[in-house]
């Protein structure tokens, strides 16, 4: 039996039963067909309800599928449309609408343990478009995902992008880390006597970082044309020559314990080395792999 609201929701009460079904929310199978599987009625309960649905605009109280021994099944249903109510069967013999009269009859008088509840099967529609919008939902994020994940530039085109902001120069370190929230490409370049920190973007490609300072240095109160010091280069081609390669990314003259050394900076195939430099004797005095 059904029960419940107007007929103008009746479309919607199908496709309730419809997806109720699917759902296995409403026990369908367990409507009083069930009990005599033999003789099949005349009529589907899809068929019921669009057929009220043409006939009616007022509020179906109830439908009910009875059994007989010899004549088949039918849906019996009750409709109140303008202070009347009308009795519907639905047969082997066709439709037949009768009417009853005016009536204050409750549709709990006519409900059974065999019958399908409205209020019930509203909010079953209540759960299936609820599942329906975390299923939009969820096709949403899945959809912004692939957004970001083809959006994302790979990392040799931010190597790309970092030397055009550098002008040129040899990349000695880039990797994949997250600053302030955002994933970035995180690239090293050394151009000439320039070394540059540059941060890009990995979703829009913008520069979120440009940092740069002097690859070569000096020490506060010495003097690197001191006729007794070797040059930075002469210092940087001792380091590159003792690492098999590589480019410097610092190269500082300083005072170590009382001596001039240049303690140089250098990267090769992603190794880091530090080289200690006699800046008077260009000797090796320490050489570190990290």
């Amino acid at each position: 039996m059904i029960c419940g609201s107007g007929i103008k929701n009746a479309r919607y009460l199908m496709g309730i039963l419809c997806g109720a079904v699917i759902l296995t929310a409403l026990p369908i199978s367990t409507v009083q067909a069930k009990a005599n599987q033999e003789v099949k009625p005349a009529y589907s309960l899809m068929q019921v309800v669009e057929t009220l649905s043409q006939e009616f605009s007022g509020e179906i109280q109830s439908i009910e599928l009875k059994q007989s021994e010899g004549s088949g099944s039918t849906y019996v249903a009750y409709v109140l449309e303008g202070g009347q109510r009308f009795q519907v069967t639905f047969g082997e013999s066709g439709i037949n609408i009768m009417p009853l009269g005016a009536t204050s009859v409750t549709t709990s008088n006519v409900l059974s343990n065999e019958s399908i509840n409205v209020e019930r099967a509203a909010t079953e529609k209540t759960i299936l478009d609820s599942g329906r919008d975390a299923l939009n939902q969820g096709r949403n994020i899945l959809s912004n995902v692939g957004n970001l994940l083809t959006s994302r530039i790979t990392e040799e085109r931010a190597r790309e992008i970092a030397l055009a902001e550098t002008g040129g120069g040899v990349v000695t370190k880039s990797e994949l880390n997250r600053e302030n929230g955002i994933m970035v490409y995180e690239i090293d370049i050394v151009n000439g006597d320039m070394a540059y920190e540059i941060n890009v973007g990995v979703n829009d490609s913008k520069i979120y970082k440009n940092k740069s300072r002097m690859v070569t240095s000096v020490s506060k109160g010495i003097n690197m044309n001191d006729a007794n010091v070797i040059s930075a280069e002469r210092a940087k081609e001792i380091a590159i020559q003792r690492a098999r390669g590589g480019v410097v990314e610092e190269c500082k003259l300083k005072t170590h314990r009382g001596v001039l050394v240049y303690e140089i900076e250098l990267i090769n195939n992603g190794v880091e080395y530090e080289v200690r430099i006699d800046a008077t004797t260009g000797a090796i005095t320490e050489f570190e792999i990290d």
